[in-house]
């Protein structure tokens, strides 16, 4: 990880005389009544995502394609029981680990995962794509003119709440300039600070769960490795927004909770200044870093913890936010007392299942011109659309919002971080045709989560032990949070360690439970084992010729460069775009817009390398649609290592035009593989280009069919052997 965890400061909190959170005052009883019921409530939401967890990870879409709904359920279920193995597995092997031992095995695990993170931010570098690109090239605009550039002017006033974002990001690409970074290479300087955000938020997680009760060396390793199985701190590298930019206040705030304000004695005045100054940075860049503050002031009130001088924090947090919010708007520049979308528009929009971002309610809310107006026909539409809805359709509208928030472990990426700028390698395995078993692994590992939870939430209501009931209620405001909100596949994302704390303390919870009866837990991992190895067996006979006997047309990016949002008319001018490929590849497709279908325009488009012409095709505009695409095929080229390739368009006659479709967003570069230029004039734009090679193949081939079955049956051997350790350990 990025940020330096000091090993001292953690074992001091394991070994020290931290307080355990199961504090002797209780709640009144109306009070503990109402937890209660959010905490039943909270259960049967994660049971529901359990349940229909099984099945909602489509965007594995070869098995989707090839099995049965009970045969995927199957499949999830045995790779969360994996999983569980293996952290089981994990436990039995660290449980006697000395300080010094722990300190060994921490530091074997953090490495090789942070250079997997450094591998992944350098390498694959994903583009950014909707509202992180707008505003990186609104920002870039604002921090080389003064200015946000036009193209994001309209974004930036209907959604202010990212100026923060957007201010944040002038500067370090003011930074950046000023160190000589190119543009092309600024989203690496802004994706390494996403990194520093993101293992930030990782560092203050340990830290809250060395803080949380006293702990030994062993324990601490084994939620350090379960931390680290989590696939979302290697592929979430490269997203450069507010929900991994939040993350850290998120836990900041929690953090502050249990090191210092849960305590009987009077809160710290710096500790409380603190939080409030975490609070109002955390709030100007997602409004959903609010959510734990107002846990923490439930859970102060709720167990009578809560004493005057804690309203500094709350008055730190209003002054900072209210403070760099007018120093944001000043220095962006925009007027959005009318264009700016209320509060209701939000609601409004997520009443249409499932909750998501829709086009028609933005235009319409976009279509008034003051801020009254907009205020009062978003009122009237959604209580035209609530009149509409019976009782029925309003559980199944929140059951859907439910799902498309908090149901699918993979939090949406393969959408918004799939487009990189290299893909090979891993790529297939990460974003491409391939990546099914990476998506299962996700979903099994997020059912493991859930089951913490679940666990973590049934012993709170058993034994009504509130320890890490601020966790749970900040899970608790989130889901009621997006309940009403719009929703999206990410936005559980800053709540994503809130999730893994309360997975962790349910795992160790269920452990402490049963291993008083080591032998029948031993006998049942080892049931679970040949269990396992029996299905594993008859899924991979069974399926043998699925994955290795059909054949299916697959069609491999080389370049993606698929933003777009305007078009380029280029006149007597030549327009050359240049990209570089390591790949072999068999296409280009670039697109156009004909404003006459009997337009008398022709052009010529070359695809060209240093060695000569690879192909060429003559663009006609009589008798073309609006929108256009030239498909130019080939052989298939194989380059020698990495080549650059030149993609050029001239216009060879007539009097009409074509316009070219290209992205245009500030200085953002959305290519960085490439420029554009025209008349030998380098442009701020980025041909819409795809480079893809086509390919008729099985879905893998019979070697590695049977490498990845082995690989699962040495594992559950393993396990099953590791289960008996234990059981020999507990007779000697």
């Amino acid at each position: 990880m990025t940020a330096v965890i000091d090993m001292r400061n953690i074992w001091h909190y394991t070994k020290g005389s931290c307080m355990n959170m199961r504090e002797s005052e209780r709640p009144g009883k109306v009070i503990e009544y109402l937890m209660l019921a959010g905490n039943v409530f909270l259960g049967l939401v994660v049971l529901e995502l359990i349940v229909h967890g099984l099945v909602d990870y489509a965007d594995a879409t070869f098995l989707f394609q090839t099995q049965k709904k009970p045969v995927l359920a199957l499949l999830c279920l045995f790779m969360t029981a994996f999983l569980l193995l293996v952290f089981s597995a994990c436990r039995r092997l660290t449980e006697n680990l000395t300080l010094r031992k722990a300190k060994m095995v921490s530091a074997l695990l953090l490495v090789p995962a942070f250079a997997l993170q450094i591998y992944m931010l350098f390498y694959y570098r994903s583009s950014y794509l909707f509202d992180n690109a707008f505003v990186t090239g609104g920002a870039s605009a604002l921090a080389m003119d003064g200015q946000v550039a036009k193209e994001a002017v309209y974004y930036l006033s209907v959604y202010p709440n990212q100026n923060a974002y957007a201010v944040l990001t002038a500067v370090l690409w003011k930074l950046g300039t000023a160190a000589g970074i190119s543009r092309a290479a600024m989203p690496l300087l802004l994706n390494c600070v996403n990194l520093v955000f993101l293992d930030t938020a990782a560092v203050l997680f340990l830290l809250t769960v060395s803080a949380y009760k006293k702990r030994t060396p062993g324990s601490f390793v084994r939620i350090l490795f379960l931390l680290l199985c989590n696939p979302f701190l290697y592929i979430g590298v490269s997203y450069y927004y507010t929900i991994t930019l939040s993350m850290p206040f998120v836990m900041g705030i929690l953090y502050l909770y249990v090191r210092f304000l849960r305590k009987k004695e009077k809160h710290p005045y710096v500790v409380l200044a603190l939080l409030g100054l975490v609070v109002g940075f955390g709030y100007l860049l997602r409004a959903t870093t609010m959510i734990p503050f107002i846990a923490v002031i439930a859970c102060l009130l709720f167990l009578g913890r809560l004493q005057k001088r804690d309203l500094l924090a709350a008055a730190v947090a209003v002054l900072t936010i209210a403070g760099i919010s007018a120093g944001n708007r000043q220095y962006i520049g925009l007027d959005t007392k009318d264009t700016a979308f209320p509060l209701t528009h939000w609601v409004m929009m997520s009443m249409t299942s499932p909750g998501s971002h829709n086009e028609a309610d933005e235009t319409y809310t976009a279509s008034f011109p003051t801020a009254e107006e907009k205020k009062a026909a978003d009122r009237e539409r959604l209580a035209e659309k609530l009149q509409a809805m019976t009782a029925g359709d309003l559980l199944s509208l929140a059951h859907a919002k439910v799902e498309n928030t908090w149901g699918r472990g993979s939090n949406g990426y393969p959408v918004y971080l799939e487009n990189c700028l290299r893909t090979d390698g891993l790529y297939p395995y990460l974003f491409g045709d391939h990546k099914d078993f990476v998506i299962l692994y996700h979903q099994g590992y997020y059912l493991c989560l859930l089951l913490g939870i679940f666990y973590d939430l049934l012993r709170t209501v058993r034994k009504k032990q509130w320890d890490s009931y601020v966790f749970q209620l900040t899970f608790l405001g989130a889901v009621l949070f997006y309940l009403l909100w719009e929703t999206g596949s990410q936005y559980s994302l800053p709540f994503l360690l809130v999730l893994q704390f309360l997975a962790e303390n349910g795992v160790e919870q269920w452990e402490e439970a049963v291993v008083s009866d080591r032998g029948k837990t031993c006998k049942l991992q080892r049931s679970i084992c040949l269990v396992l190895l029996a299905g594993l067996l008859v899924f991979a006979i069974g399926n043998y010729s699925v994955f290795t006997g059909q054949t299916q047309e697959y069609t491999h990016p080389v370049v993606m460069q698929l933003l777009a949002n305007e078009e380029l008319s280029i006149g007597k001018e030549k327009l050359l775009q240049t990209f570089e490929a390591s790949q072999p590849f068999d296409r280009v497709i670039f697109q156009w817009r004909n404003d006459d279908s009997s337009s008398d325009a022709v052009y010529e488009a070359v695809l060209a390398s240093e060695t000569g012409v690879i192909a060429e095709e003559e663009i006609t505009g009589a008798g073309q649609p609006y929108n256009g695409a030239t498909v130019l095929s080939f052989p298939t080229v194989t380059p020698d290592g990495t080549q650059m390739y030149t993609l050029s368009i001239r216009k060879k006659s007539g009097t009409d035009e074509l316009r070219f479709v290209t992205y245009s967003m500030g200085y953002y570069d959305a290519y960085a593989g490439g420029t554009l230029t025209l008349g030998g004039q380098e442009l701020t734009k980025d041909l819409l280009l795809s480079v893809s090679r086509t390919e008729i193949k099985t879905y893998t081939t019979t070697k590695r069919y049977w490498a990845f079955t082995a690989f699962f049956i040495a594992a559950l051997a393993v396990l099953f052997v590791l289960a008996g350790r234990g059981e020999r350990r507990r007779m000697k």
